[in-house]
């Protein structure tokens, strides 16, 4: 949990079905799409990244949890393998930002860029679709309720609020 301290959630094995299903339906997965899977095993959006891609026999590629906030190697793996979809949380998604020495078309096979377990400020989201104009998918939930229970899909173009 984001408290650091376990919260021992169990979490039904249909519920997760549900989730898998409402998620692979919802964004049109496939088994042409390559997930990275990036999340620690200790957080709960790890189940996803692994499951919903197996569920369609979609391909993972897999990143050394050492590198998990590697920015440079989450961007050489997206490019390498060709991911499609990646999970992001809001803070690691602005560190991507600030990585200079990467061209737009070393993200041009993602389809999909998922980001949750934070707040996802609206600035972050126009910074990120004027990089990459992707879906990008901000989704809440806390893990008693299998991971997501809210989705809200930003596209290229959307207009930020004016505070």
């Amino acid at each position: 949990g984001s408290t650091g301290t376990p919260k021992g959630v169990m979490v039904e094995h249909q519920s997760l079905v549900n989730h898998t299903t409402w998620q692979a339906d919802r964004f049109q997965f496939a088994a042409h799409d390559i997930f990275l899977q990036r999340t620690s095993p200790s957080f709960d959006a790890a189940v996803w990244e692994l499951w919903t891609a197996l569920s369609i026999g979609a391909h993972v590629a897999l990143l050394p949890l050492e590198r998990q906030f590697d920015t440079r190697t989450i961007f050489d793996l997206v490019n390498k393998y060709q991911v499609t979809v990646l999970q992001l949380v809001p803070s690691l998604l602005s560190a991507l930002l600030m990585v200079t020495d990467v061209e737009q078309n070393e993200v041009d096979s993602l389809r999909y860029v998922f980001c949750g377990g934070e707040f996802l400020r609206n600035e972050q989201a126009a910074k990120w679709l004027q990089f990459a104009p992707r879906a990008l998918v901000n989704v809440y939930g806390p893990t008693e309720a299998t991971i997501d229970a809210t989705a809200w899909v930003y596209t290229a173009g959307f207009n930020t609020p004016v505070a």
